[in-house]
């Protein structure tokens, strides 16, 4: 499971697979309301226990949770809170990563990129854009 955790919205993915190994995706969505009186890091709880319900009523099980935020957002909304990892909930662990570092796991994960020498990124979200190259072969941006 996913989650991206961005200055305008928070994105929620749970990707599984059947039983014939065809991948399933199920996506959430929610606008962030600066007047809720939350954080980024109850933001994102609420966004993981959105996908662990929907798992729960479809009978799909849920494995490592990966968080995607900026930098300075991970600093603001979880530094206080810890470090690099933070749970809640009784089994629940969440692995923070920088947005970059996240982009560049998933394309390399899915081979998207092997066969270039550098490619660009260009990352376009509500509170701006970023744009950066990544070596493949490393995976350093």
């Amino acid at each position: 499971m996913g989650v991206s955790a961005g200055g305008g919205m928070i994105h929620s993915v749970l990707l599984t697979t059947d039983e014939v190994g065809r991948s399933i995706l199920d996506t959430r969505v929610f606008d962030v309301d600066p007047t809720d009186g939350l954080d980024t890091a109850d933001r994102v709880n609420a966004g993981t226990d959105l996908m662990l319900t929907a798992a729960r009523d479809a009978g799909r099980r849920v494995g490592p949770i990966g968080v995607a935020a900026r930098p300075d957002a991970l600093r603001r909304g979880f530094g206080s809170r810890g470090s690099g990892v933070r749970g809640s909930g009784p089994r629940r662990q969440i692995t923070l990563v920088g947005d970059a570092d996240a982009v560049v796991e998933c394309l390399s994960a899915t081979g998207e990129i092997d066969r270039f020498a550098s490619v660009v990124v260009l990352d376009c979200g509500d509170t701006g854009m970023s744009m950066y190259t990544v070596d493949p072969r490393t995976r350093s941006v």
